[in-house]
């Protein structure tokens, strides 16, 4: 599982360009801070 967030992260620094580009800067950032907060939360329920 964190396999799959860190390739998330990944993909989403691919795709910042993108998204800056297409979407207003608000929105930008408001689904990066929705996506890091499920990741975290997947994180936390997980025991390292």
């Amino acid at each position: 599982m964190r396999k799959n967030i860190l390739l998330g992260f990944v993909s989403l620094f691919f795709l910042t360009p993108i998204f800056i580009s297409n979407l207003s800067s608000m929105k930008y950032f408001s689904f990066l801070a929705s996506f890091g907060k499920l990741a975290y939360l997947d994180l936390s329920n997980k025991p390292l």
